[in-house]
């Protein structure tokens, strides 16, 4: 939104907040969470957003913690992964399919809602997703994204 001052993002995308402050040179505020009993300033801002019919629950954590409390908490799931991680959860079991490396936030934008939608058609109870905690640069749009698409069922670590 640039029609006031301070400038805000209202929902995080291919643009990041960084990149708009050193093009604009100005600060931006973060609006993208909504707040309840506020109305919302854009459609992406619904609290639960391009969710997929299975339930969803996000791990927010290193791909090596998430990966580790998904193995130990999950069962006859499916679970988006890290490219790093896809080799161990089929290991053990796990219907997985990989959304991108854990660095490489730019991959899992491009990738998060197909391979949502691939996930939701596998006829499994529940789904898990590795998100990584950066909320820099393309990291933001994943992560809010991410955080809509399972209805703020998210398990930090």
């Amino acid at each position: 939104d640039l029609t006031h001052r301070p400038f805000a993002v209202l929902r995080p995308g291919g643009v990041s907040r960084e990149e708009l402050e050193d093009c604009l040179g100005e600060p931006f505020t973060d609006v993208s969470s909504p707040v309840k009993g506020v109305p919302v300033r854009s459609p992406g801002m619904k609290y639960k957003h391009y969710a997929p019919s299975t339930p969803l629950t996000a791990v927010c954590a290193s791909g090596e913690a998430s990966a580790a409390y998904i193995l130990e908490k999950a069962n006859d799931a499916c679970v988006i992964a890290f490219d790093e991680y896809v080799e161990r959860f089929k290991e053990a079991g796990f219907k997985v399919l990989s959304y991108g490396r854990e660095a490489d936030s730019a991959a899992q934008a491009k990738n998060l809602f197909l391979t949502l939608r691939k996930a939701d058609r596998l006829g499994v109870p529940h789904l898990y997703i590795q998100m990584s905690p950066d909320k820099s640069g393309c990291g933001a749009a994943v992560y809010n994204r991410t955080l809509r698409a399972c209805g703020e069922d998210i398990v930090t670590i």
